[in-house]
């Protein structure tokens, strides 16, 4: 594979070129920050210069997270005195047989009808609660952050709450359409709007180029702070989703 960089905006873009039988043009940045740009065999360079700048936000966005993720949890056990996010608020779990269904009660999220040694129960138990709490209050949060985003969405998208594996949120323009991860639920408001945000101005922008990073700090000036504390808390979440 070829090497080059590129200086952009005083950040240096070091990048792997390689060339394949492939029609498009990818980029994509690893673990370890490594830069990869994958071109069709006869791409002129100038055209791949161009992409690589149009993306360097979102390549330097996706260094800084590898770069600052922090190491995984430990395992949950879901056993009693194991903590638990709700809203950004910590709370240690109780298992209690003699209650019913799963409820906060002052600084514990207790599981009842059940018994404390039976993890596989307690995890789907929880499973089950989060979602009933993400479609509790994750629509605030769209509430919240709409009217900032009123010029580029004439009319509310449909919101979906799901269990997603590799993203936090996801806008899907053919319907309209506005996709949060259900373990939202589990940090701050603050965090949760950045995800709305985010995806409310793929609305007007579908990639993640220079205008759409404009826009997005022009509605939310400090996004960068607010993403990089939701990376760096990912790891201690329950059923988070696993960045790429």
């Amino acid at each position: 594979m070829e090497k080059h960089a590129i200086e952009i905006g005083g950040e240096l873009i070091r990048f792997q070129l390689r060339r394949s039988q492939r029609k498009t043009m990818g980029i994509s940045v690893s673990p370890d920050q490594a830069v990869v740009v994958s071109a069709p065999e006869n791409a002129d360079f100038a055209d791949i210069e161009s992409r690589v700048r149009k993306k360097a936000g979102w390549i330097l966005d996706k260094q800084a997270e590898f770069a600052t993720r922090s190491v995984e949890a430990t395992p949950r056990q879901f056993k009693p005195g194991e903590t638990f996010l709700h809203l950004g608020q910590q709370y240690r779990l109780r298992v209690d047989p003699d209650r019913v269904g799963v409820v906060r009660e002052g600084s514990r999220i207790i599981v009842g009808a059940i018994q404390p040694n039976e993890a596989d129960r307690i995890r789907n138990r929880l499973v089950r609660w989060y979602m009933k709490e993400a479609r509790q209050h994750l629509p605030a949060a769209l509430e919240r952050c709409l009217p900032g985003f009123r010029k580029e969405v004439e009319r509310k998208p449909k919101l979906l709450i799901r269990p997603i594996k590799m993203r936090w949120g996801s806008y899907i323009s053919a319907t309209h359409t506005l996709i949060l991860n259900r373990s939202l639920v589990q940090v701050s408001p603050p965090l949760i709007d950045y995800v709305v945000a985010h995806e409310l101005a793929h609305v007007g922008y579908c990639d993640h180029g220079p205008a759409f990073t404009a826009n997005l700090t022009e509605k939310m000036p400090d996004w960068r702070t607010r993403k990089r504390a939701l990376e760096k808390l990912g790891p201690e979440l329950f059923d988070a989703p696993i960045l790429r």
